[in-house]
């Protein structure tokens, strides 16, 4: 499941490095059209000069025509400005206002070229407008006859257009990459939250063991204990141990060949006998030699299931393993089925100790133990593998009630496509 992650957050990782790559193209590509669209606007301005010096008015049109600008620029305009030897403003092409807050903020630019334009250097550079809208300009400025200086101004309406789409598209992929990159991050972190917790666990669990038999064997081996049936009994005690510690790992490495087959478990149809008689004849031996009554209600031979035997077969023999641990006084373990159209669910039973309501939410994690004070111990794993193998077969397991009378588990299993 990691590994999976860090592939996905990989990929997300490399498609915004690739995004970040297109976006700097672009606003590459569409500075050098701009550049080399504007080449001859020096020009453009010095004509636009000689015309006022000639006219004493501004020329009449925009440069709606102008061919410099590509056809789908048709909204680009330009003004004239004229201006004293002093930096004061003069005149206007703009219509209704001879100072406006425009010319207030090219009258800085003016102000900081003065005095390459009193050399008679052609200045050209970009101007940013705060607005209406950020958007950009081109300005011309250019040395009068009279001393007077003329500010020629080109509007790229395509460019700001064009970085306004920019930065719209630009922010949607960005958040599309974004957003399931910090979910990834999340399950990632999420995992490696669960992971520690997992190996906090298995410490105790491997622990608890290998220290009762090490005290013990010290105990023997100091010679402490001298009478011979207390011997037995020391190493009856150790064997025990041993065997939950290896039922602990055994079961252990089975979760993790569960999780590790979960993209390669074959389904196929078997008969309902063929899945579960092993494991019901198995526990039905079990109970009779403790006394306790089993019942088992499964459908009839001629329906198939369609599932993965030896997983399903492993759901029952938990359940029903977990059912003789926990059978109460009455001493009763029911297996029953309901059925519908497309599945049937399995039901298994008994006349056990009630799980209490708070500890119920817990009851499929691992390690955890809802009856510890119980004289058979167990992992707490079991029912963790059972969750892992239905959720592996796309299955549901679930607790369907646990009170006075007993604990019932229920999982379902898919009929065959077949029938």
């Amino acid at each position: 499941m990691k590994r999976r992650l860090s592939a996905q957050k990989h990929f997300i990782l490399v498609r915004i490095a690739i995004y970040f790559a297109a976006v700097s193209a672009c606003l590459a590509v569409s500075l050098l059209i701009v550049r080399n669209q504007n080449a001859d606007l020096a020009e453009t301005a010095r004509n636009h000069m000689n015309f006022y010096t000639e006219n004493h008015s501004f020329l009449s049109y925009r440069n709606a025509g102008n061919t410099n600008n590509l056809s789908f620029r048709a909204s680009n305009h330009s003004d004239d400005l004229i201006y004293t030897s002093e930096g004061s403003l003069a005149a206007s092409s703009v219509k209704n206002s001879s100072v406006t807050e425009d010319s207030l903020l090219y009258d800085q630019y003016i102000k900081k070229y003065m005095t390459q334009i009193r050399n008679g250097e052609t200045v050209q550079f970009w101007i940013v407008r705060p607005t209406p809208g950020r958007h950009f300009e081109i300005a011309v400025l250019l040395t009068m006859e009279d001393g007077g200086i003329f500010c020629h101004i080109n509007e790229l309406y395509a460019f700001n257009q064009w970085l306004r789409t920019i930065f719209w598209v630009s922010f949607l992929l960005f958040f599309c990459c974004a957003l399931p990159l910090s979910l990834v991050v999340r399950k990632s972190r999420a995992i490696e939250a669960i992971q520690r917790n997992y190996i906090d666990n298995i410490t105790h669990e491997l622990k608890s063991p290998i220290s009762a038999v090490r005290v013990l064997t010290e105990t023997i081996y100091d010679g402490m204990v001298t009478d011979e049936k207390e011997k037995k009994e020391y190493c009856r005690i150790m064997l025990n141990e041993l065997d939950n510690l290896n039922h602990t790992v055994s079961e252990m490495l089975e979760l993790s060949r569960i999780q590790n087959e979960i993209s390669d478990c074959p389904l196929r149809s078997f008969p309902v006998s063929d899945i579960f008689d092993s494991v019901i004849h198995k526990y039905a031996a079990v109970c009779s030699d403790r006394d306790i009554h089993f019942v088992c209600e499964l459908p009839e031979d001629s329906l198939q299931l369609y599932t993965n035997r030896d997983f399903a077969r492993r759901i029952l023999d938990i359940l029903l393993d977990n059912a003789v641990k926990f059978c109460g006084k009455e001493k009763e373990i029911r297996v029953t089925a309901g059925e519908t159209a497309r599945q049937i669910s399995i039901h298994v039973k008994n006349s056990g100790f009630a799980i209490p309501p708070e500890k119920q939410p817990y009851i499929f994690t691992r390690f955890y133990q809802a009856d510890k004070s119980h004289h058979e111990k167990g992992s707490g794993l079991g029912l963790a593998i059972a969750s892992e193998i239905s959720a592996c077969l796309r299955e549901s397991l679930w607790l369907e009630r646990s009170d006075s009378s007993g604990t019932e588990f229920a999982f379902t299993m898919q009929k065959s496509v077949h029938l």
